[in-house]
């Protein structure tokens, strides 16, 4: 497991005095001149089917932002054991904290499949290099359940 992963799985497995355990992970990668090439095509429709109103006005047009948001919503769609058929993109919201970390707001049925495996969070880290985007989603619940 890449250091920055296992850094995401410590802590989540060591916070407070909560009893949380990691229960599922996902990852996904996105080629930025394929998305970029994508939403040229597709335009403000794509935009509007893939992302929720806040993340297209923190993305600003920039590629690497909404790359790396895409992959983060595929990342918590492989954690909650949808896929992209059983949870819409746009029920994913990719949302940046003041300091810059990104959080997960489910919405809809993927706020109801998480409830319905248990899940307490989804824990997000997102980055970019050169022509791709990365997402690693961690979703946690509770060892005593």
């Amino acid at each position: 497991m890449p250091d920055s992963a296992q850094a995401l799985v410590e802590r989540l497995t060591n916070v407070g005095s909560e009893l949380t355990t990691v229960e599922r992970i996902g990852v996904d990668a996105v080629h930025i001149p394929t998305w970029e090439r994508h939403i040229s095509i597709g335009g403000q429709a794509l935009l509007a089917r893939t992302y929720r109103p806040a993340e297209i006005l923190f993305s600003a047009g920039r590629i690497e932002r909404l790359s790396s948001r895409l992959a983060g919503k595929e990342a918590v769609l492989k954690v909650l054991g949808t896929g992209i058929r059983g949870v819409g993109l746009r029920e994913v919201e990719i949302v940046s904290m003041s300091c810059g970390r990104p959080t997960v707001v489910l919405h809809n049925r993927a706020r109801a499949e998480a409830e319905a495996i248990g899940l307490q969070r989804i824990e997000i880290s997102l980055c970019h290099e050169q022509d791709y985007a990365f997402g690693f989603a961690a979703g946690v619940g509770e060892t005593d359940r």
